[in-house]
């Protein structure tokens, strides 16, 4: 990202300003050169000819020039070497009815101005220096910003075309495609259980651990054929069997259980979420449950939970078609005719034992 051209266009700080922080003052040496010229200049004129007899002052130049340019510390050096040129140069001769008073104001009088001058004009050099240092070191610090904040842009447009990718890849989450994923559940063989189940457990509830657990012997079992968990090292650990105090509530109340709700903590004891039960598909009875063990806390809502119980209701179609569920009523056998010793027929029941009807649940 370049520096936007305000920056570049900015006057660059002095020379007195960048070096002496670094305790050099080039200034020095634009001073002696300046002194040798005037005194080149002043031994090359005639003899009569004095530095002090011209007005103003020649030396008055490297005070005003290094004042104004570098600030009050180069004007008062300047200001002192000039003194010294002056003294050293002669002073004009005392005219005649002019006492030593006023021989020495006439020629001390500007040399002893050249420090007022230094002062004054090296405070307005400083004060603007440091305006000047104080402006660029907060549009540094504002570019620097500016840098950033273009850096957090790019990073943020990154991300979002990130994002569009993957909401193009990603898997159809519409309402036909949840219906789809509960249909291929209910319809699903031994064989494709397991993987109708983790798309339509991917569909409603998200990325998940979960144990399906059947009905054996009066107990809740765990099903490991068709139980999934995250490939993750927060995974929970593997339980073979519920506690009793969720199992008998299952049993009991067959009822949905969540964290969600105070009364279910406890009951769930630490292994699981959710626990819904699994009923048969005409409700009258416990043929299983599902334990989702860790999940995206973000989808622990209920609308997750209602999804579930959609899921159990349609995973109890596949669960029940293996199965055969009996109803144990008593029919009544047709009657017959029965010869009595008259010779006459008498309707009589069979002694055959009554049988209960048996039905596969997709054949009702």
């Amino acid at each position: 990202m370049s520096s936007p051209p305000w920056l570049e266009c900015l006057p660059t700080p002095s020379v007195w300003s960048r070096h002496r922080r670094d305790g050099y003052a080039p200034w020095a040496l634009e001073l002696v050169i300046i002194l040798s010229m005037m005194l080149l200049i002043a031994a090359a004129t005639p003899i009569g000819a004095h530095l002090g007899s011209i007005s103003p002052n020649p030396l008055w130049i490297p005070v005003l020039l290094l004042s104004s340019q570098y600030g009050t510390k180069a004007g008062v050096a300047a200001a002192v070497a000039s003194m010294v040129v002056h003294w050293l140069a002669g002073a004009p001769p005392q005219a005649g009815g002019e006492d030593i008073y006023e021989y020495l104001y006439r020629i001390w009088r500007e040399p002893m101005l050249w420090p007022v001058a230094a002062v004054v004009l090296g405070g307005f050099r400083d004060r603007q220096a440091q305006k000047t240092e104080a402006l660029r070191s907060r549009l540094v610090e504002a570019d620097a910003q500016l840098r950033s904040i273009g850096e957090l842009a790019e990073e943020l447009r990154a991300h979002c075309e990130a994002l569009e990718r993957q909401i193009a890849c990603a898997a159809d989450r519409s309402i036909e495609a949840g219906l789809a994923a509960l249909d291929e559940v209910c319809k699903a063989s031994p064989e494709t259980l397991k993987l109708a189940l983790v798309g339509a457990m991917e569909m409603l509830v998200g990325p998940a651990s979960y144990l399906v657990l059947t009905l054996r012997d009066g107990r809740l079992a765990v099903d490991g054929e068709i139980s999934s968990a995250l490939g993750d090292s927060r995974k929970p650990p593997r339980i073979e069997r519920l506690p009793e105090v969720l199992e008998m509530e299952l049993l009991r109340g067959q009822r949905l259980l969540s964290i969600r709700k105070s009364e279910a903590v406890g009951k769930l004891a630490g292994v699981g979420l959710i626990a819904a039960p699994i009923l048969t598909p005409t409700g009258d009875r416990l043929i299983g449950a599902l334990l989702i063990q860790s999940m995206d806390p973000m989808r622990l809502t209920e609308a997750t939970e209602h999804s579930l119980c959609v899921l159990c209701r349609e995973l109890s179609q596949a669960l029940s078609r293996e199965r055969v569920l009996c109803s144990f009523g008593r029919p009544r056998p047709p009657a017959r005719l029965v010869p009595l010793a008259t010779g006459a027929a008498s309707p009589a029941r069979s002694a055959v034992p009554d049988w209960p009807d048996c039905a596969v649940p997709g054949d009702r």
